[in-house]
């Protein structure tokens, strides 16, 4: 790769993780009554088209790029902006990665309708399933615990560990994924799509 490539890419990158810390930022909304502290962004749109330039390696440099800007710009060094943000990593990546990959030929020629039908709901259903075991399994084992430590008072809410898993984390991210399928259905099928591929670094 060229340096004039390596520039374009790293400018591309740059770019989408700036967006993406926005998005994050400024638009973010809660989806499960009782828990506003559960938000869904979509800042993981920039995610994707990171992928659609740099493939999984390009998705991973804009998480860890929007992951600083966000402690850096945002929440600080605190110990509840790090857990949240990390989490914010890891669902990205849980839901994002498999989407791409399944995703990343839908616009080859050749491709039948009812075959791209397919594709976009194994890989929305693969994307979902993902995102909720990462996210289950992230939040029971590692997440809420390392809040717990800090300082983060779960007998507030009156549930348990588990129950916060089940009546909280399983069906936010399962809400979560839905609203994120939607959104990158409707932006692969854009016109910006062929553009992006067009312009690949």
């Amino acid at each position: 790769m060229g340096n004039t490539k390596r520039l374009q890419r790293l400018l591309t990158l740059t770019f989408l993780s700036v967006i993406a810390w926005l998005l994050q930022h400024f638009i973010a909304f809660p989806v499960l009554p009782g828990m506003n502290f559960l938000t869904v962004d979509p800042s993981d749109i920039a995610v994707l088209i990171g992928g659609l330039f740099a493939g999984v390696p390009g998705m991973i440099i804009i998480c860890a790029v929007r992951w600083i800007l966000a402690i850096l710009l945002g929440g600080g060094l605190n110990p509840f902006s790090l857990i949240g943000q990390s989490i914010a990593f890891a669902a990205s990546l849980a839901f994002c990665i498999p989407f791409y990959l399944i995703c990343k030929n839908l616009i080859a020629k050749g491709e039948t309708y009812k075959k791209k039908i397919l594709k976009y709901l194994i890989a929305c259903v693969v994307s979902i399933v993902s995102l909720v075991i990462v996210m289950a399994l992230g939040n029971y084992f590692v997440f809420m615990p390392a809040y717990i430590a800090v300082g983060f008072d779960l007998n507030a809410l009156h549930i348990t560990l588990k129950q916060y898993v089940m009546s909280g984390v399983l069906p936010f991210n399962v809400i979560k994924g839905i609203i994120l399928s939607i959104i990158f259905i409707i932006f692969t099928q854009s016109s910006l799509i062929a553009w992006i591929r067009k312009n690949k670094v």
